[in-house]
């Protein structure tokens, strides 16, 4: 589950401290980050409903 809580943790931590520190380009940043957990999720998603459709027995 490493998207759906670590990355947009990740993020609000960038946005917070990204700016503090002088990181250029914070919001683009951010915004890649949020992209690639909502991905990870997707692909979680996806896999965990092919697993569940295969084990139900055909009609």
């Amino acid at each position: 589950m490493y998207g759906t809580c670590n990355l947009p943790a990740l993020a609000i931590f960038t946005n917070t401290t990204g700016a503090a520190m002088g990181l250029p380009h914070v919001t683009v940043i951010v915004t890649t980050i949020n992209a690639v957990g909502l991905l990870v999720v997707a692909c979680i998603g996806v896999s965990q409903y092919t697993v569940v459709s295969r084990m139900q027995p055909p009609f």
